[in-house]
């Protein structure tokens, strides 16, 4: 495993200043239906009454903000059948189910027309 501190390659890179902006994406229609889905379901009461720990909620709520996929497990037949085979509305982690994928989409069209380079963090794995 290698580790590089910021410290230590600071002097070698040549960026602009960060420029961070917070925006506020729209759930679609698929996330808001399995959020509202999840908030009337029996673990989620369970969690009101005090008997769950609330973090157990709050990740999934987490998951279906981020992608539907994460929280559904996507496709039925995913992992039976090549996904490239599918068309791609019907491929796991289908980028228009996601209020955050059709965001980040339309930012990165813009920032290419710009001319922009483009380094992009994600906190998850999955």
């Amino acid at each position: 495993m290698i580790r590089r501190m910021k410290a230590s390659v600071q002097h070698h890179i040549q960026l602009p200043t960060k420029n961070e902006q917070v925006l506020f994406c729209k759930l679609t229609d698929r996330q808001r239906e399995l959020y509202l889905e999840y908030l009337n379901s029996r673990e989620a009461k369970s969690i009101w009454q005090g008997m769950q720990k609330p973090f157990v909620g709050l990740t999934i709520l987490r998951k279906i903000c981020n992608h539907p996929h994460l929280y559904d497990g996507g496709p039925k037949h995913f992992g039976e059948v090549n996904q490239m085979s599918l068309p791609e509305s019907e491929r796991f982690g289908y980028w228009k189910l996601s209020g955050k994928m059709v965001v980040l989409e339309s930012l990165l069209r813009i920032w290419k027309k710009q001319n922009h380079k483009v380094l992009l963090f994600s906190q998850s794995r999955q």
